[in-house]
């Protein structure tokens, strides 16, 4: 049986522009109206048949430091926590993930540093209940972790404007 389209289903439902699924697709989240154009339909439709959510999670990460309270939690953190949770994303996109995000750890964004580190806990979770992280990248999660904790200097909890942004609470998670 053949798989439904995602990217045609996307574009009948008025996603806006049908832009190309690849990382190469350039959807810049510091371009805020443009990026939850893109991610509104894709976060409505993430429990459909077809979500092609290995492609989509690296195109996601730039999300993860927006000042955007909806483009980073709502979207970026519920669809990476669904897909992690419901094993939609294979060993190698997770180990992408990984490295990808353990290195924003030292970001000079705290909301990148700050939102990597609770993907990072979503990814070590999904490690939990569907192994594919060996000995060695734990430890160097843990490393680079306890690196970005000791040398963090941004202690804000819940700002009125951009929402939450606590860094040191997420890399506790």
């Amino acid at each position: 049986m053949k798989r439904p389209d995602f990217r045609l289903a996307l574009c009948l439902l008025g996603a806006g522009a049908c832009w190309p699924w690849s990382a190469s697709a350039g959807i810049d989240c510091l371009d805020t109206e443009t990026a939850l154009e893109y991610w509104r339909p894709i976060r409505e439709l993430v429990s459909q048949d077809g979500m092609p959510a290995d492609e989509l999670a690296p195109e996601l990460v730039s999300c993860l430091g927006s000042a955007d309270p909806e483009l980073r939690d709502r979207i970026g953190y519920e669809l990476f926590s669904y897909w992690l949770r419901q094993e939609q994303l294979d060993d190698q996109t997770r180990r992408g993930l990984l490295e990808s995000l353990s290195g924003r750890l030292q970001d000079s964004n705290s909301l990148s540093r700050s939102f990597s580190a609770l993907i990072l806990a979503e990814i070590m979770r999904s490690d939990t209940a569907k192994p594919f992280m060996t000995a060695t990248e734990r430890q160097m999660l843990l490393d680079r972790t306890h690196a970005a904790l000791t040398g963090e200097s941004d202690f804000r909890g819940l700002d009125p404007v951009i929402g939450w942004v606590h860094p040191v609470a997420h890399m506790a998670d």
